[in-house]
């Protein structure tokens, strides 16, 4: 059995890929995968063991502009780059998740009639999405609120999964987290996070937060915070007698997660997953930008009472220190989040999503 993943430059759109190949590797061990990723994307998160492909297509512009024209051509180059690869690798199956990067081998695998499965991890669907659904045989989705996003005519195809999330999240001990990071066992801990990037806004927004959560509780931080501000924000940690680990970016997630009392993050798809599947007190600042992806993503959450939202407009110290002090240490709200987290949870995502794969290819 011979599968095609086809996946977007960003880790909300790698992760799950990943995920879901290590899922079939584990059902199907026989199976040979082939991810079709393009040169934005960070390559080396795909993990040793697995072919990979690289086609060229740069990211969307402003509609008749320049970029966008030498988008279209890039488009129509990866096409035909896709059309070839997959005559030569010759899958059973094409899988595409999330953005416009997956289109070229999506549409080539349907030109090429190869059965063809898509994941949208948002619960706004996509462009990409949007343009390939009238095409493809099967769509999977993270949230039951995309169902509604459909017509009628593509009911049919639609099927709850889910997203995947990566199994090194899970199983990590309190402990050996502690030893991890060398913090105390005794402080609260603090997550956070602002998307793959970075989020300057939040970054500055949390550090002047700092020093009035540090007079009400005892507390220690892991801030994942982009390349740019990291120095900035050790400094100020240092300056502020806050405990604190600063990452540009951090492979290993799981720890971070097994430690954290409460999560400051953008609501960008993997990471509202991700809380939701590990059962994670979060205070979400949507990005305001993209669509509306991560306002409709938090909306999710906190119509189930399962998060706090704080809109980006509305986002100052005051106002995340008084939300955080909330889910610190009110231990009603606290229970009333992990409630609604639990009745949003999808289990085994990545088990549901390797069935449908597995019911196309035979």
């Amino acid at each position: 059995m011979k599968i095609l993943i086809a996946c977007g430059a960003s880790g909300g759109h790698i992760f799950p890929a990943i995920s879901f190949a290590e899922r079939l590797k584990a059902e199907r061990p026989q199976a040979r995968i082939l991810f079709v990723v393009s040169k934005t994307a960070f390559g080396s998160a795909i993990p040793g063991g697995y072919d990979t492909r690289v086609i060229s297509v740069l990211p969307p512009a402003r509609f008749f502009s320049a970029r966008f024209f030498c988008f279209l051509f890039s488009l129509a180059r990866a096409f035909f780059e896709s059309i070839s690869i997959i005559r030569k690798f010759d899958p059973v199956l094409v899988v595409g998740f999330g953005c416009y990067s997956c289109v070229p081998a999506v549409l080539a695998a349907v030109i090429l009639r190869k059965k063809t499965l898509l994941h949208e991890q948002n619960v706004i669907p996509g462009r990409a999405l949007r343009l390939l659904a009238p095409f493809v045989n099967k769509i999977a989705i993270s949230f039951q609120e995309t169902r509604d996003r459909f017509g009628f005519l593509y009911r049919k195809k639609i099927v709850l999964t889910g997203n995947p999330l990566r199994g090194e999240l899970f199983g990590k001990s309190r402990d050996d987290a502690l030893s991890f990071f060398g913090f105390d066992p005794g402080k609260k801990t603090i997550l956070v996070m602002g998307g793959s990037q970075g989020s300057r806004k939040i970054n500055k927004a949390f550090i002047s937060a700092a020093a009035p959560l540090k007079d009400h509780l005892s507390m220690q931080v892991i801030h994942i915070c982009g390349r740019d501000d990291r120095e900035y924000l050790a400094g100020e940690y240092k300056r502020l007698g806050v405990d604190a680990r600063v990452f540009d970016f951090l492979k290993d997630m799981g720890y971070a997660y097994s430690l954290a009392d409460a999560v400051v993050s953008r609501a960008g798809a993997m990471a509202v997953s991700e809380i939701i599947g590990l059962g994670k007190p979060s205070v979400l600042i949507p990005y305001p930008f993209a669509r509306a992806h991560q306002s409709a993503n938090a909306e999710v959450l906190s119509s189930a009472g399962a998060a706090i939202v704080i809109k980006d407009v509305e986002l100052s110290a005051e106002y995340l220190r008084g939300r955080l002090l909330l889910l610190l240490r009110e231990q009603e709200e606290i229970d009333r989040i992990k409630r609604g987290l639990s009745g949003l949870a999808v289990l085994e995502a990545d088990k549901l999503l390797v069935n449908s794969a597995l019911e196309l290819s035979h």
